[in-house]
């Protein structure tokens, strides 16, 4: 059973979300104290799906916009939840949690959720230290995710990570995936 719950919740304190739907055009705005990310996305009748066609983020400043975002995200305990759920399958399911907040690691979601393959690279070169602060911020909530479920009474865990050559170097997933998936390991091999 592939990411059939999580041990975790998330809720924020001071930021929050708002969606408008006009016909086949869907924007979801991320509110922070320091101003708003935008994501447009676009329904497809034919493949009965909604496509992402504008990233939130596409700037610096939206990267620190994204950090304030992450920085005031709580992710909540649930344990005890998750584990009944887990006992509810049986002794022959494998049952696979979800971990990270956005169910991949943070130069991941940045790339496919975030900011797109394009912007990322650009800001990966003209911003590092930005995005370091950034990454920084999601991989804290990733980590605590991590953390929470290697404390449930799960076989394993799972993350719809789809890190790609067609759209991300070695040299990259080298120096922002591999260390964030390697940590993960580690937890759940202790």
């Amino acid at each position: 059973l592939r990411g059939s719950g999580s041990a975790f919740t998330t809720v924020s304190r001071r930021c929050s979300q708002e969606e408008i739907l006009r016909g086949t055009s869907r924007a979801v705005i991320y509110h922070t104290p320091h101003g708003d990310l935008r994501a447009e996305y676009t329904y497809s009748p034919a493949g009965e799906t909604w496509f992402l066609t504008r990233h939130p983020v596409s700037t610096p400043e939206d990267l620190k916009l994204l950090e304030a975002y992450f920085e005031d995200l709580q992710i909540v305990e649930a344990i005890g939840p998750y584990n009944e759920l887990h006992r509810s399958y049986g002794e022959e399911a494998l049952d696979l949690p979800i971990i990270g907040v956005n169910m991949k690691t943070a130069y991941q979601s940045l790339l496919e959720e975030w900011a797109g393959t394009e912007n990322l690279v650009y800001l990966t070169f003209d911003a590092p230290e930005q995005l370091g602060c950034t990454l920084a911020a999601i991989q804290e909530k990733n980590d605590r995710t991590v953390r929470l479920t290697a404390e449930t009474e799960a076989d394993g865990a799972i993350f719809w990570e789809d890190s790609s050559t067609t759209n991300l170097s070695p040299g990259l997933y080298d120096r922002y995936i591999r260390p964030e998936i390697t940590c993960w390991a580690a937890v759940f091999r202790e």
